[in-house]
């Protein structure tokens, strides 16, 4: 049977949401004054 969305399983979506988790993550840390929260949001210092 073909699955309703093809092409897209929930495992693809976890892979895919973990992989934008991973970069908002890098990216946040390049920043040196940024650190990312749990909830997905840039933190950064007042400069």
């Amino acid at each position: 049977m073909a699955p309703a969305f093809p092409g897209l399983t929930l495992g693809m979506l976890w892979v895919r949401l973990a992989v934008i988790d991973i970069w908002h993550n890098l990216r946040c840390r390049i920043r040196v004054d940024c650190v990312p929260k749990s909830s997905g949001i840039c933190e950064c210092r007042a400069s």
